[in-house]
Parts: C-alpha cells; structure tokens; sequence
C-alpha cells in the first residue's frame, strides 16, 4: 500500500508543477496583462500574431555617384530582397533583368546598366553583404536593402 500512496503523491506533485508552469507563464509571456487598477482583465490581451505588413528601405547605388532611395517602403511579410528591388524599380518605369540559377536570382541588369567584366550588381542588407541569392533573403521589419554596382577585384 505504501508504494500505490507514493505513487499517487508524486503524481499530484507532476501535476502541481505543471499547473505552476502554466501560471508563470501565463503571466511572464504577458498574455494577461494589468488593467490600470492592478487587476487582470482577460479580455486585455497581448496579440502573438505576427503582422501582415513591415516597412524595409531600399537604396540602390549607380556608378558616378547617382542613388535612388526608397525610405519606409511597406512590404508583405515574406517578401525577399529582390521582390523589393523589382517592386520599387518597376513602379519607377526601371526594368531588372535576371538570370535564374540553381543557386537562386542573379541581378543581370537595373535601369539599363548591366553586370560586364569590370562590374556586377551586389546587394547588402544592413551593411552586412548578402550570403545567399537575394530572391532567398526574406525581409525583416527596418531592414534596410542597398544594391550597389561593385567592381569586380
């Protein structure tokens, strides 16, 4: 009888903490948040949905200085660096030419000027060079996208 008594006690201890876990995070996670008062209010709670827009920038970087500057560009979550560039430059009457790769998109070409010999269209995101093919970069909220036309070294 004493096993069955032990058995049953470490149940109800399971069961103490995973009902404490539920509390703490209920409360830490802040799905219920205080009201003014200091009480909880169930109906006062913290949406864990992502959103369905975000804002990117996007600066594109010709040779001899010229720049184009797209500041808060509102975006559809999911969308890629290259959707950006080809959104943004098609609604300004500038073509993007591509190249399809296994790899992903290779930028050919923006406003008529097109990777040669001497140079090649590069893109960043924050600074930091892209490490993968653009049209593979999802987007974040802020980021901030920069094409340059870089010379090949």
């Amino acid at each position: 009888m004493k096993y069955t008594f032990d058995k049953l006690k470490l149940l109800l201890l399971a069961v103490g903490i995973v009902f404490a876990g539920f509390i703490f995070t209920v409360f830490r996670i802040g799905i219920l948040q205080p009201t003014d008062d200091g009480s909880y209010n169930p109906q006062t709670t913290v949406s864990l949905t992502p959103p369905e827009k975000i804002n990117a920038g996007l600066l594109v970087e010709f040779e001899g200085g010229k720049t184009i500057l797209y500041e808060n560009v509102e975006v559809k979550m999911g969308e890629s660096a290259y959707s950006l560039l080809t959104k943004k430059m098609n609604e300004s009457g500038s073509v993007v030419t591509t190249k399809s790769y296994d790899f992903g998109m290779m930028v050919e070409s923006i406003d008529g000027i097109s990777a040669s010999s001497t140079h090649f269209w590069s893109y960043s995101v924050n600074g930091v060079a892209g490490n993968i093919s653009a049209d593979k970069y999802i987007l974040q909220n802020g980021d901030v996208v920069e094409w340059k036309y870089t010379p090949i070294q």
